[in-house]
């Protein structure tokens, strides 16, 4: 009998032993994970922050001059924000703004260096892109108030940010905003880090009076980008 139960014991003490080397194991595996999804949230090396907007050619015009499909060609065009040189052949991430689109990523074919609009501004590089190829964007329809050939604006991202995605404004909540930065003057909130919280941020507003520019005369603007639990201003927009 006292044999019976001594290879009971040793059944369960081994059992016991069993189940404490596996959970020693899965610590350090589940650290790793952990340590994992905190690597997949650090923010990205961005260097510029700008805005754009689609372009598309057409040799077709209406009455008025306006340009109709079909569309022969689909570019990013008047793009502000690179106070930088980018490299050529290089990759900016393009994020359409208010529009059911994916971002996408084009390659750097030119950058030329111009003096700022006034003698105190900034100087600034003109970029041009190599074109658009989705189909998807010759046959989108502009969104409401504006025309077919400028249907939409983007944000665009130097170097390229696969992950950037727009946050819709209905997701947006003034907590999630740099300070003093109201909700109704932002033109773009961007995620870079795919935590659904806004690392990037650009405004405009009325310059007279830092409201909504709905009835403004001049519109200034200004681009925030997220520095751990604090943000950085780093662009402001006037006008000349």
């Amino acid at each position: 009998m006292n044999r019976q139960v001594d290879i009971v014991k040793n059944t369960i003490l081994r059992g016991l032993m069993a189940a404490c080397i596996a959970i020693v194991v899965m610590l350090p595996l589940q650290a790793s994970s952990q340590t994992q999804t905190l690597v997949s949230k650090k923010m990205p090396a961005i260097e510029v922050v700008g805005i754009g907007e689609l372009q598309r050619m057409s040799e077709n015009k209406d009455k008025s001059g306006l340009l109709l499909p079909p569309w022969k060609s689909v570019e990013v065009t008047n793009v502000f924000g690179f106070d930088i040189q980018p490299r050529v052949d290089t990759r900016a991430t393009f994020v359409p703004l208010g529009i059911d689109l994916d971002q996408f990523d084009l390659k750097l074919k030119l950058a030329t260096l111009r003096e700022g609009c006034a003698k105190s501004s900034s100087k600034w590089w003109v970029t041009e892109f190599q074109p658009v190829t989705d189909p998807r964007l010759f046959d989108i329809r502009a969104l409401p108030g504006r025309s077919e050939e400028f249907p939409f604006d983007v944000v665009v991202i130097y170097p390229a940010v696969s992950a950037a995605r727009e946050i819709p404004r209905s997701e947006i909540r003034p907590e999630m905003l740099p300070r003093r930065v109201k909700l109704e003057t932002v033109k773009a909130a961007v995620d870079v880090t795919s935590d659904g919280m806004p690392d990037i941020v650009i405004t405009e507003y009325c310059c007279a009076n830092g409201a909504t520019t709905v009835g403004c005369d001049l519109t200034c603007g200004a681009t925030y980008k997220r520095s751990g639990r604090s943000w950085k201003k780093i662009d402001k927009s006037t006008p000349c």
